[in-house]
């Protein structure tokens, strides 16, 4: 989780600035760099960005907890805090309100190798209220793609947890935005092994 906050800082003073100092906020001025007092519509943008960035706080001291417990028994572990504009557009693009969105942290268990699993397994299902799993390592999504998904609750909170090998991770990171604009292709996949 380093350094996630500085782009965020930079979205938010072009967002929730004035540019043209009329007093009302970049986002929901019609018209950023001209002095106007038309709104881009009804609802401000501002105020609806400002109730995700409350939502996305609202998961870290669990997300810090999270990472401490895990790294306090040995597992290594990545993480992160899904961005503000990352959780609108997965909302836009699902057409689903945030209740539903249950990877707003999002933290993955690495291991080395497979003889490492079931620890991992015992440890995750042992220590936390664990509300869905998927085995991706039983019942893989492709040829590629292994790990085990877990979704666990900490203080009422849904929070996305994975166990998955470094190497797998590693092709997973390179191939994700790919994935995501439906771009991937089984000769990508055999560059980048």
């Amino acid at each position: 989780m380093k350094n996630f906050g500085k782009r965020s800082k930079q979205h938010n003073s072009f967002l929730f600035g004035d540019f043209d100092k009329d007093s009302i906020k970049n986002i929901d001025d019609k018209k950023p760099l001209e002095k106007s007092s038309e709104t881009v519509e009804e609802t401000k943008f501002s105020d609806e960005i400002k109730d995700f960035d409350k939502l996305r706080n609202s998961y870290r001291a669990g997300l810090k907890n999270l990472e401490k417990n895990l790294k306090s028994n040995g597992f290594k572990i990545t993480s992160r805090l899904k961005g503000t504009y990352s959780l609108i557009n997965k909302l836009r693009r699902k057409q689903i309100d945030n209740s539903i969105i249950k990877d707003i942290v999002g933290t993955t268990i690495l291991l080395k190798n497979m003889s490492e699993i079931d620890r991992a397994i015992q440890f995750v299902e042992n220590n936390f209220e664990v509300t869905d799993k998927e085995d991706y390592f039983n019942q893989p999504k492709d040829v590629y793609y292994k790990a085990i998904h877990y979704v666990i609750e900490i203080n009422g909170k849904p929070y996305e947890l994975k166990i998955m090998l470094a190497k797998s991770k590693l092709i997973y990171d390179k191939a994700h935005a790919k994935y995501k604009r439906g771009q991937l292709t089984q000769a990508y996949n055999q560059r980048i092994l």
